[in-house]
């Protein structure tokens, strides 16, 4: 059987640690706090997005969902990071310290659940079983519950990103921003796919919907990465 989303998460882990590097040495040339934080976002992004490709190369269902625990803890992370460039570009950088706060929160809490609601993960195969998938042990109302607090906590930082765009002077500047709000509403919707359409549904269709969540999460960072690097670091 092919651990194809797995594979896409792999190569979705060394794009995103080749785009940290690449932040990285444009940070120590500019100094800039936004690309220093950029950097922290695509270096928990790799992270995220290595650590949620293992489970396609184990066979233990009880060690496969304390990987999928563990990875929450990066993704979440980073919206730490982009909340704090958004108020940066804001113009109020003092507020983004309550949302990295509320992160932290985020990620204490989530883990917290996981571990006490804790369930073995079991596999989910298409009907040719060319292709599986493992699926969450996690409730289905807990799965639904942290789907929607990371999709709000996304969507508000996309907001406060294209709000800042609005209000930039420079029309590069308030590209640079609406991109990053647009890539973050890819990885919004990966989110939406991956914890709340995909739980509700079994065998292919399940299968299907983790690809497109697995594929939406990619596209929406390469997104970032442009509105990043559109005429130079923001």
């Amino acid at each position: 059987m092919l651990p194809l989303s797995y594979i896409i998460n792999l190569i979705s882990a060394a794009f995103c640690f080749f785009a940290a590097v690449n932040l990285y040495l444009s940070y120590r040339q500019s100094k800039s706090a936004n690309v220093n934080d950029f950097f922290k976002a695509y270096l928990c992004l790799g992270l995220y997005y290595g650590t949620v490709a293992l489970p396609g190369f184990f066979h233990d269902p009880s060690k496969v969902q304390i990987i999928f625990i563990i990875t929450y803890i990066p993704g979440i992370l980073s919206g730490a990071f982009l909340f704090r460039i958004a108020f940066r570009l804001l113009g109020r950088p003092s507020l983004s310290y309550y949302f990295i706060i509320l992160c932290y929160g985020i990620a204490i809490a989530v883990t917290i659940l996981n571990i006490i609601y804790f369930a073995p993960a079991h596999i989910e195969r298409s009907t040719d079983n060319l292709f599986f998938n493992w699926v969450e042990g996690t409730p289905l109302w807990l799965r639904i519950f942290i789907g929607s607090v990371i999709g709000l906590l996304i969507m508000g930082c996309s907001v406060v990103f294209s709000i800042g765009g609005f209000k930039s002077r420079g029309r590069d500047m308030r590209l640079k921003a609406f991109l990053v709000a647009g890539g973050l509403l890819g990885i919004l919707l990966a989110v939406l796919f991956y914890f709340i359409i995909e739980a509700l549904f079994t065998g292919m269709t399940a299968l299907i919907l983790d690809l497109a969540a697995t594929l939406f999460g990619p596209i929406g960072i390469l997104m970032m990465l442009i509105g990043i690097r559109h005429k130079g670091i923001m």
